[in-house]
């Protein structure tokens, strides 16, 4: 709306990546190639609902911010919630005290979620998605018994000698849909299931981390 409403201004682009956390710059794509169209000369203002949607750490959102400053011609940044320019030097302290709290949230909720998943794991309860896993009826770990046989007959054609591909293919020439109903079983869907220890009664959890918070 702000752009539209000023004659002098050029619509640039929208660039935003949604589902992926501003913790980190690494696989925000479309942040970065804002970036790049700002080092190119092709943006000279961005503007971002609030500090926080910039980014959630506080080294990344300055960094950025001094970076884009120093451009020939400079880039600024203006946060709409905070009125705030970074092309303006008065507002560097207000914008990194916000960055710090953006970021103290984000710790909090990352570290809350933690000690949920530890406490659930404790009690015995699932921490993982387990709808996507044939053999299973929704989200409760009832078996569905049409679906347990299609896992016990994959389990006992591997142990016959059956490859995967070879699997894969009785199981698609059987009529037999995949866990998303798909008519056509593939060898990865296959190793999928063979691969899975939840099969055998075991869950392992935190198979990868993320380092950050």
């Amino acid at each position: 709306k702000m752009i539209h409403e000023n004659p002098e201004w050029e619509f640039a682009g929208i660039f935003a990546d949604e589902g992926i956390s501003g913790t980190s710059v690494l696989h925000r794509e479309h942040f970065l190639e804002m970036i790049e169209k700002c080092k190119a000369g092709e943006i000279d203002l961005i503007i971002t609902k609030q500090v926080s949607r910039f980014a959630r750490n506080v080294l990344d959102s300055l960094n950025y911010i001094y970076m884009l400053r120093r451009l020939d011609p400079p880039v600024g940044v203006y946060f709409e919630a905070e009125k705030l320019n970074t092309l303006d030097k008065s507002s560097d302290m207000i914008i990194t005290v916000l960055s710090l709290v953006a970021q103290s949230e984000s710790e909090q909720k990352s570290n809350s979620l933690k000690w949920s998943f530890k406490r659930r794991r404790a009690q015995g309860l699932g921490v993982y998605p387990n709808w996507a896993l044939l053999g299973y009826k929704g989200r409760a770990w009832e078996i569905d018994e049409d679906e347990a046989d299609v896992v016990r007959t994959i389990y006992s054609l591997y142990l016959e000698g059956y490859s995967s591909p070879q699997i894969a293919d009785f199981l698609t020439k059987s009529g037999i849909p995949t866990v998303k109903g798909l008519s056509s079983w593939s060898s990865g869907s296959v190793l999928g299931i063979l691969r899975n220890e939840k099969y055998c009664g075991d869950a392992l959890c935190q198979k990868t981390v993320t380092i950050d918070f």
